[in-house]
């Protein structure tokens, strides 16, 4: 009888005897087919059993019900890298299979990388996933290989060879089916520099919703370390076993603006600012485990970095992808990256600029949200990067403010999750919604950007805050199941007078074999009818034809196969019963859940978004008004400052449809309104305040008490000073006065601000003050002593002068301080004087002496003057214990030399300053000669010293 692989070969000959081979079939062939290894053969410790083979056949999805056959990689519709058992699997498909050989072991790496970059490979670290971890284990024991980091449930694995060219090993174990160069670290984007919770009404959440803050959820920013010593943070931070040891401004200010609580500065306030952050170290690129997300009780987590542009689905995109199917609430937000002006150099969309540029394998994941940047007014930055993803798949979802980089962007995305988070909390008794809901809401409620439907510049617009909360609140969503073929109907009931009615399904799609040629594994389909007419309408789908005139082309109405996020939108709908089907065109396993939300626009409607109540502006400044509105054409905006007795003309001829308006405010600190009047209706917005800037100072830091002080604000008739707690800024006090003394057994605390207050409405407050920062003590911030032309300059900067009485300058007499100068009932800050000086060592001090008698003193401050002489020898006699000083008027180069009185030298020493400490405490008492010599060894200076 003849062995099995004989009669393997005998079969796969005849087929491929066969078959007539297409263009396409012939380059798998080429780049796949045995006869093209490269494998070096001489390499024989591992097993080279043959187990994959090349198929082609149009029915692919029948070989995944043969349980001895499973599909390692789909390289088309219709080719695949099928793991065969038994010879006989293949006879029983013979119908179904044009062609089948032996596959070498290319399809096993990413296809960015080419055979020579393989051969040569310089990079120890690999990504590997394995059928069987237990033999990879064993092989790289044998290897003395190490694994750094693994991925449960993806049988993903960082591993460390010891020699590179060991990939090769490697690549022809049949229990290894991909291998990843971990050779691009990640890094973070580039440096934000704005922020602006205006640009997508993260401003209305707060103003409108203000109990959504993200209290009691977590995120995650997984780069390197924010400072945890920020008071923004102040009793937010969990401590974290993942963290950097590398604190970088980066990671600050995304933590700022996911969460910062405002404390430093109101500009310090981020979008989820009542949230706790954990920080997560993006040196371990993969995610963590579920078991770890929950045990540190993680829902969002904050992805703002990049590696290179990578144009394949890896196995750290299949990572992340499973760690949402593992973590079914858990969002994962990630920057698209800053390379939008670049172009891939690998895969399908190789060298076509300005698309298919996002930065890392893992930004190809399906259940992840990618994020790119516009600037305040939703123009997509030049900088972005766009998609579409390696397999034409709709990248970014959708873009948000980060005019310096889309780390920002995320950012504002990831906080902007824990409210949508929170807000479904509040209505579902804590529990946590799906991402796929999350993310379903942000894509639905985002704002248009270039048109109905998505576009690779800018995924499915911009992020729009505030609706996408409120489709969460309003609970104008459904959630639901479909198996295989099977389908969902929701009926929804459209009033008239709408404008727009836009529907998005999204789903957590199970993770695709790394390498795939396409991402999605389960296929759902949505579908939207018009009950009473029968009419349907399909989703938006763009055209990922590799061709850059192609991309840019406008999406068309048809089933999409390639996403598992769709959209649907149409405009004036007529008023009547609707229904969203949601169907099941392949689902591979049990049934695939899904998240479908809807909104809907009426006609005639305008609503501020910016102005809000709690949005002052900064006085005498350019700010942008923005609203949203479907009235279109233009409008008439105005501005009261006396409660709507008298309006003030800004203009006659707004464009409504631009939504926003450029606006310089009153230079002075009063309340107002503004209004826009369109078709003869009036919008007034909440109660504003024009705020003027306002710097708090510490006059005096004494051991008791702490002084206060800030500049007074024309119109305040208050002012209200807040105290930094346990977490949040407090209000302490509301005073008319423009100082403030408290005890420090009062309040207990070191940082304070103030704001001015006009007829209840609280203005700007000032930045943050440490009062143990500012380099002032118990009045005195400053005291000098110096030498001048033959005179001693002595400078006195003061705190303040509340209830100061006396200032004394006083000067060592040898046995006590003298007054030599007093100053009554000062009045300004900053004073300096001009003093005679003696030969030798002078003293100053100042004394304070204030209105309850109390006597302050400052520290010593000390001039050295040697007068007409170029030396002096200090005290003379001297203590051998405490040794002698040498005072000399310049700093050249010099040597000093001590004899005894036997003429031997007894030491020699450097001079290196003015004044020069010379230790004695070795010597025996006695008399010395003290001898100074300049560089070239000449006698300057000489004279008797007494050590007693």
């Amino acid at each position: 009888m003849r062995p099995l692989w004989i009669l393997l070969l005998t079969f796969l000959f005849a087929v491929q005897a066969r078959a007539q081979f297409t263009r396409t079939d012939s380059l798998y062939i080429s780049a796949f087919g045995e006869n093209e290894s490269l494998i070096n053969s001489e390499k024989t410790k591992i097993d080279t059993s043959q187990h994959f083979y090349l198929v082609k056949s149009k029915h692919l999805q029948l070989l995944h019900q043969n349980k001895s056959l499973i599909v390692s990689r789909r390289l088309s519709n219709e080719h695949a890298i099928v793991y065969l058992e038994n010879v006989q699997d293949l006879d029983l498909l013979r119908r179904s299979i044009d062609f089948a050989m032996p596959a070498n072991d290319w399809w096993k790496f990413p296809t960015a990388f080419s055979r020579s970059k393989i051969s040569n490979a310089s990079t120890s670290q690999w990504m590997v996933v394995t059928n069987d971890e237990q033999a990879l284990r064993t092989l790289l024991f044998q290897l003395k290989a190490k694994i750094i980091e693994s991925y449960p449930g993806t049988n993903t694995h960082l591993v460390e060879l010891v020699n590179a060219a060991d990939v090769v090993f490697l690549s022809r174990s049949n229990f290894v089916l991909f291998l990843q160069p971990f050779v691009n670290k990640p890094r973070e984007e580039l440096q934000v520099n704005g922020f602006d919770l205006t640009a997508n009404r993260i401003n209305s959440i707060h103003s409108t919703f203000p109990n959504l803050n993200g209290s009691g959820l977590v995120v995650s920013v997984k780069e390197n370390k924010f400072d945890s010593a920020d008071i923004d943070f102040k009793g937010r931070i969990i401590s974290s076993p993942f963290s950097s040891n590398t604190v970088t401004s980066h990671a600050s200010i995304m933590a700022t603006m996911i969460a910062g609580g405002g404390n430093s500065y109101h500009l310090g306030k981020g979008v989820a600012w009542n949230s706790k952050l954990i920080s997560n170290n993006f040196a371990q690129l993969l995610p963590l485990t579920a078991a770890e997300y929950n045990q540190f009780h993680i829902n969002v987590e904050n992805h703002s970095y990049g590696t290179s542009i990578e144009n394949y689905y890896g196995a750290d995109a299949a990572a992340y992808d499973a760690s949402v199917i593992s973590n079914p609430s858990l969002v994962h937000v990630f920057s698209s990256g800053n390379s939008g002006t670049s172009a891939s150099n690998s895969g399908s969309y190789n060298g076509i600029l300005n698309f298919a540029n996002l930065t890392g394998s893992f930004k190809m994941a399906k259940n992840i949200i990618t994020v790119g940047a516009t600037d305040s007014f939703a123009n997509v930055e030049v900088l972005s990067s766009r998609g579409p993803a390696y397999d034409g798949r709709v990248k970014p979802d959708l873009v948000a403010f980060g005019q310096d980089g889309s780390s920002g962007a995320a950012a504002i995305v990831s906080g902007t999750s824990l409210l949508i988070e929170q807000a479904f909390q509040q209505k579902h008794h804590d529990s946590l919604p799906l991402a796929s809901l999350v993310k379903a809401s942000l894509i639905n409620s985002a704002d248009e950007i270039g048109g109905a439907g998505p576009h690779y510049e800018s995924g499915y617009g911009s992020l729009n805050g505030e609706r996408a909360v409120e489709s969460i609140i309003n609970e104008d969503y459904f959630m639901g199941e479909v198996a295989d073929k099977g389908s969902k109907i929701y009926s929804i009931s459209i009033p008239a007078g709408i404008t727009t009615l836009k529907a998005t399904i999204a789903y957590s799609d199970p993770s695709a074999q790394p390498n795939s040629f396409r991402a999605l594994v389960n296929d759902l389909d949505l579908e939207l009818t018009e009950t009473a007419t029968g009419q349907t309408w399909k989703p938006w789908v763009l055209s990922n034809f590799p061709n850059k005139d192609s991309l840019r082309l406008s999406p068309v109405r048809k089933r999409d196969s390639l996403n598992n996020v769709e959209q649907i939108s149409i405009d004036h709908p007529a008023a009547g019963n609707y229904e969203l089907k949601v169907s099941g065109y392949q689902v591979s396993n049990g049934s695939q859940a899904f998240a479908l939300v809807y909104q809907t626009d009426s006609i005639n409607q305008f609503k501020w978004d910016f102005p809000k109540a709690g949005n002052p502006f900064l006085a005498g400044t350019t700010k942008a008004l923005r609203w949203h509105q479907t009235f279109g054409g233009t409008g008439t905006l105005e501005y009261s400052t006396d409660t709507g007795t008298t309006w003030h003309l800004v203009s006659s001829n707004v464009d409504l449809d631009r939504k926003y308006f450029k606006w310089n405010t009153p230079d002075s600190f009063l309340t107002g309104l503004l209004r826009m009047t369109v078709g003869g209706r009036t919008f007034v917005t909440d109660t504003i305040v024009f705020s003027k800037k306002i710097q708090l100072n510490v006059g005096f830091n004494c051991p008791d008490s702490v002084l206060l002080m800030w500049g007074p604000v024309k119109n305040a008739d208050s002012y209200k000073i807040y105290a930094l707690t346990s977490t949040f800024l407090q209000p302490i006090v509301t005073t008319t006065d423009t100082s403030l003394v408290f005890s420090k057994n009062a309040i207990n605390s070191k940082h304070f601000t103030v704001a001015p207050m006009l007829r209840q409405v609280e203005g700007i407050k000032a930045i943050t003050t440490n009062f143990e920062t500012q380099g002032v003590g118990c009045y005195l911030k400053n005291f000098l002593a110096t030498l001048g032309a033959n005179m001693g300059t002595v400078s006195l900067e003061l705190g303040t002068v509340f209830k100061l009485k006396q200032i004394e300058i006083q000067k060592d007499n040898g046995s006590d301080f003298l007054t030599i100068q007093t100053v009554n009932n000062p009045s300004q800050l900053t004073f300096q004087f001009n003093y005679p000086l003696h030969p030798g060592v002078n003293r100053f001090r100042t004394k304070l002496v204030l209105e309850n008698g109390m006597v302050i003193y400052s520290g010593t401050e000390t001039v050295y003057y040697t007068g007409s002489i170029d030396y002096i020898v200090y005290p003379n006699p001297s203590p051998v214990a405490k040794g002698f000083t040498l005072l000399r008027k310049d700093v050249d180069e010099a040597t000093l030399l001590l004899y005894d009185l036997y003429g031997r030298r007894i030491m020699q020493t450097a001079l290196l300053d003015v004044t020069n400490p010379i230790s004695t405490s070795s010597l025996q008492r006695g008399i010395y000669l003290v001898v100074v010599l300049d560089q070239f060894g000449r006698k300057k200076f000489t004279q008797k010293i007494i050590l007693n």
